[in-house]
């Protein structure tokens, strides 16, 4: 017996095999994303632990957290500057200068060495959150001052 051989194209068949087309796409496109997310951690596991290609020569452990828990797990008693900057901004009656702000951290513990260059990120950070206010003459001042 001879199979049936016959098929009958018709528009809602060729919309169909396209669909199928672009779902096929988009799960390579996907696993494509998937296996270069998986290259990139392999490459910093590798970094992390200080191997040059063979990660079989490590035998101890190193745990990734998402950013996620890192923010929300501060380092134990670790001070946090964003905040502090944040409160201090915030609470004060006046606009702080960046000296005052720098001598009110030294006050409060925080070693001199990170009240260099990195001084400026946790406020750069705030002023883009609209958590606190850059006037023009480079003083600080709480959210929405003028």
């Amino acid at each position: 017996m001879k199979a049936d051989t016959t098929i009958t194209v018709t528009p809602a068949l060729i919309e169909d095999w396209e669909k199928q087309a672009r779902d096929c796409d988009n799960q390579a496109a996907k696993l494509q994303q998937d296996a270069k997310n998986y290259r990139a951690r392999a490459d910093a596991g590798r970094l992390l632990l200080g191997l040059a290609g063979d990660a079989t020569a490590f035998h101890g452990k190193v745990t990734l957290l998402p950013v996620a828990d890192l923010k929300a797990k501060p380092d134990d008693g670790a001070q946090n500057m964003t905040a502090d900057i944040r409160k201090m901004a915030n609470e004060s009656p006046e606009p702080l200068a960046k000296k005052e702000v720098k001598r009110r951290l030294l006050a409060a513990g925080y070693p001199k060495s990170r009240l260099g260059a990195y001084f400026y990120t946790p406020i750069h950070r705030l002023k883009e959150a609209k958590q606190i206010t850059v006037l023009p003459d480079g003083r600080i001042w709480r959210a929405g001052a003028a």
